[in-house]
């Protein structure tokens, strides 16, 4: 139609146009922008082609279909809007759209915007700001791909993205993450509610930064995997353009999510306000400079590793660390055939806490804890012979809380517990996989109870024996009777 007209320097395409044919515009290099209309549903393959002297373009919201090459060699292309609603074709893995349009530096994507087809912008390497405008709609990365075996290739991975505002939430069908390591600056808008993929995980540089402007709305926000959060990928959180060091969580906020907070380096000292009942896995992981955190009594719960890697972890003495009335985990290693014995008072067991220490020979539960939580110890019965829970009730337990690779799991350990609760553990989930469990003998059934175990040995003074000492040696018993003994 105008196939190298360089004369041509702008186009009005009327709204009764509704397809692009192949090559209309190939070698109109006297074009500098240009600017598809809405009533557009098709461009066909090499439309604008050569076009070398367009600096912008703008495509239309009912366009469903650009074709290979419809802008190769548009050496001078800086800026594409991008306002397609339902866009389910754009060139191919052999066929990029943009190839060759090696000035192109900034996406803006409309807030009518709902998908965007794989492949969209496979050969923009040097694409260096994208903005997807604020909308309360998902939008879907990566939908009707025609070539599945090049499925696994993000949207943006092979660009050189610096910049990223997130408007809304982003649902991504790709396999591989879409954010390359280039990242420096992520913002994120008021409609964004969760990132439900890994789409940060090449990202990983954690000398950039994620602005957001309220951080109640950054704390309801739900994470969905490991490298779900951006702020693992670069760092360091600013609110309203100022370094959060000191983290004081607003008052309605109820929990902390899964990730909330994990890799941010900036942070220094954290408060935890009353109204917070649980902190969940993950929540400040990595978070290597928090020194100081002051956590309200309020909080019932808190997740596995939701501290690990941070400074005030590596501060706390080795063994059981608790936080209120929940023990967190134990710190280092426990020395071969140690017998633990929980703290009375602790209600809650998190996930993880004691995962893959294997020098455990016997565990105390209190009758006060109620929950133990998934993986609570995993891999801890090597060694273990006696687990001894003192509540009537058997305590809630998640997924695994004894379990572990065959012959690490605690199940085949005796498990005592109190007189009349054999048939209640027997029937509760994760106490039922124990094979052997009696209750704790009254006075009258001590000379009858022929399975007792030694749990622990001292010596006169209080001192914990790990072995038969000359001497008087005070002996603890499985069946919870105390021996005395003279060894010589």
């Amino acid at each position: 139609m105008f196939e190298y007209c360089s004369s041509l320097t702008s186009i009005s395409i009327p709204n009764s146009v509704t397809s692009i044919g192949d090559s209309a515009f190939i070698g109109c290099s006297g074009l500098t922008s240009i600017i598809i209309p809405n009533a557009v549903a098709t461009i066909g393959h090499s439309a604008f082609k050569e076009c070398t002297n367009i600096t912008s373009a703008t495509i239309g919201n009912a366009v469903v279909e650009i074709n290979g090459f419809a802008f190769q060699g548009c050496s001078n292309l800086v800026t594409l809007n991008f306002n397609a609603e339902k866009c389910v074709h754009m060139g191919s893995y052999i066929n990029p759209v943009f190839l060759y349009c090696n000035s192109l530096e900034t996406i803006n994507i409309g807030k009518s915007v709902t998908q965007i087809p794989y492949y969209a912008f496979y050969s923009c390497k040097q694409i260096k700001n994208l903005y997807i405008e604020d909308s309360p709609e998902v939008i879907y990365f990566g939908v009707n791909n025609t070539e599945p075996e090049f499925s696994n290739v993000g949207l943006f991975r092979h660009c050189q993205l610096e910049n990223i505002y997130i408007g809304r939430n982003i649902f991504d069908y790709s396999t591989q993450p879409s954010f390359h390591t280039t990242l420096k600056s992520v913002t994120v808008g008021k409609f964004v509610t969760e990132f439900s993929q890994n789409i940060f995980e090449e990202c990983r540089i954690s000398n950039g930064e994620v602005n957001i402007s309220d951080l109640s709305a950054w704390c309801k926000i739900k994470f969905g995997g490991l490298y779900a959060n951006p702020l693992y990928a670069l760092g360091t959180l600013k609110l309203n353009g100022s370094v959060v060091k000191n983290l004081i969580i607003p008052d309605d906020i109820t929990e902390i999510h899964e990730f909330a907070f994990k890799g941010c380096n900036s942070l220094l000292s954290l408060t935890i306000n009353n109204n917070i009942t649980s902190i969940n896995n993950y929540a400040f992981y990595d978070c290597d400079s928090l020194t100081s955190i002051s956590i309200s009594n309020s909080v019932k719960k808190i997740g596995g590793y939701a501290f690990d890697e941070t400074t005030w972890l590596k501060n706390q003495l080795n063994g059981e660390i608790y936080i209120n009335n929940v023990l967190y985990k134990y710190k280092g290693a426990i020395p071969t055939n140690d017998t633990i014995e929980i703290k009375d008072g602790t209600e809650y067991i998190s996930p993880f806490a004691f995962s893959g220490r294997s020098g455990m020979r016997a565990l105390t539960i209190p009758s006060s804890v109620t929950e133990i939580g998934y993986n609570a110890f995993y891999n801890c019965g090597e060694r273990m012979l006696l687990i001894t829970c003192y509540s009537e009730l058997p305590p809630t337990c998640a997924s695994g809380a004894f379990g572990g690779y065959s012959l690490s799991q605690c199940y085949p350990a005796l498990l005592k517990v109190p007189e009349g609760s054999k048939t209640a553990y027997a029937n509760a989930t994760e106490w039922r996989r124990f094979t052997n469990i009696k209750e704790i003998a009254g006075v009258e059934d001590v000379e009858a109870d022929n399975d007792a175990v030694e749990v622990i040995r001292y010596d006169i003074y209080g001192r914990k024996l790990t072995e038969p000492t000359t001497g008087i040696n005070i002996i603890k018993m499985s069946d919870g009777t105390t021996r005395k003994v003279i060894v010589r």
